[in-house]
């Protein structure tokens, strides 16, 4: 541990606390309307990127406008650094989000046992890894965490059907007798989460969910040769503290700098991995969407593994069941170095025997960007943008 902050006791009191403000609203609106009025409100939130427009109960209303408030200890000047960092480094940002923060996500064993329980991630991969992708545009975004801005609704969103689910899954489920799950909040009904396992999305889960998005981006950038100076590492992790925040994680379990954003996930993490079933499924699953993005190229469709096998331990690829690299795969390497130097800037270190493997991944990046943009969307949600200023430094043609 970095500093001697991430005790055993502290770790084990938060596995029992859950998130009261968003935790009190969802009781509220249940309370109030039973089961139909908490699957509305899933319903509505699934179906559009940010909270959408009300009417919405009194309850809903006063989450919202607590929630955006900023903390104290917000530094505007911090942010917008980070939003530079994202602005220069960010189009190789995707390829580790999807190949190295969701994995780490997948081997923590209670985080996997709520996101198996839902049997949406599992079925729904691209869908997901698509909705990861726009939360982080829009947090990371020039104003995405100012007054009103776009991150802000955003995780607003995401705290709201944590604590829905959290709240599902630990009522009762019905004595009616046996039927098929007619819906969403049907499904987490019918779960049975043991009470050893603690709070399901607990304040751990969600700090160590959280360092996904900001040590292992990181981690993952260093590893592909980007050099952050100490400055730009501070800035990038101060952006995702104050979505932390907006989240509902506590101060106490916010790291103060990089140091201690290692040691807490590492702590967690030798705690909670464990190989299961669920975290298997489930990066299966994101493997064969990840693979799709290569479209009909066979020459990219093992970039997705070749960079779990280098931004991920190698315990960790063997507890996700994550399928090793064979020898033919280097055979790759003269055709990759020529693709990725005409979409990205960034000199990258050798890495897996691979040259430029950080233009790979922005390659990867830039496939998975143009296919949120080209992909219908369902319930209310326009067509996706994104960030003019992103695209613009990208090389990403405007969205129409």
């Amino acid at each position: 541990m970095a500093d001697g902050r991430w005790t055993e006791d502290l770790l084990d009191g938060m596995r029992r606390v859950g998130d009261p403000l968003a935790d009190s609203t969802v009781k509220a609106v249940f309370e109030k309307g039973e089961v139909a009025a908490v699957n509305d409100l899933l319903t509505r939130l699934v179906r559009n990127d940010d909270i959408p427009s009300g009417p919405w109960p009194p309850q809903i209303a006063e989450y919202l406008s607590l929630s955006a408030q900023l903390p104290e200890w917000a530094d505007r000047e911090l942010i917008r650094a980070g939003e530079s960092v994202f602005l220069r480094y960010g189009l190789s940002s995707f390829g580790i989000l999807a190949c190295a923060s969701l994995p780490e996500c997948y081997v923590l064993r209670d985080v996997a046992a709520v996101l198996g329980s839902t049997q949406r991630l599992a079925e729904h991969a691209r869908r997901r890894v698509f909705e990861t992708a726009i939360m982080v545009l829009a947090v990371m975004a020039e104003g995405g965490l100012a007054a009103g801005g776009s991150g802000i609704r955003v995780v607003q969103k995401v705290r709201l059907m944590h604590a829905a689910v959290r709240h599902l899954i630990l009522t009762p489920p019905p004595t009616t007798a046996d039927r098929s799950p007619a819906s969403f909040a049907d499904t987490l009904l019918a779960q049975r989460w043991p009470a050893e396992r603690g709070t399901p999305l607990s304040q751990e889960d969600l700090a160590a969910v959280l360092l996904t998005f900001s040590h292992v981006m990181l981690r993952g950038w260093k590893h592909l040769g980007i050099e952050l100076s100490r400055e730009e590492t501070a800035a990038y992790l101060h952006c995702w503290n104050v979505v932390g925040h907006i989240l509902g994680i506590r101060d106490e379990l916010l790291a103060r700098d990089v140091e201690e954003a290692a040691g807490l996930f590492e702590a967690i993490k030798r705690r909670r991995a464990a190989d299961t079933p669920d975290g298997r499924a489930l990066t299966t699953s994101l493997i064969g969407v990840c693979e799709s993005f290569a479209g009909p190229s066979q020459i990219l469709r093992p970039v997705p593994r070749i960079l779990m096998w280098g931004l991920l331990l190698p315990e960790t690829c063997e507890m996700l069941a994550v399928p090793r690299l064979e020898p033919e795969h280097l055979a790759y390497r003269p055709l990759l170095r020529a693709t990725v130097r005409i979409v990205n800037r960034v000199k990258s270190d050798v890495f897996q025997g691979l040259p430029d493997v950080a233009g790979v991944s922005a390659l990867f990046s830039r496939r998975l960007l143009e296919d949120i943009v080209e992909q219908p969307r369902g319930g209310a949600r326009t067509a996706f943008r994104i960030p003019e200023q992103l695209a613009r430094s990208w090389g990403i043609a405007p969205t129409p």
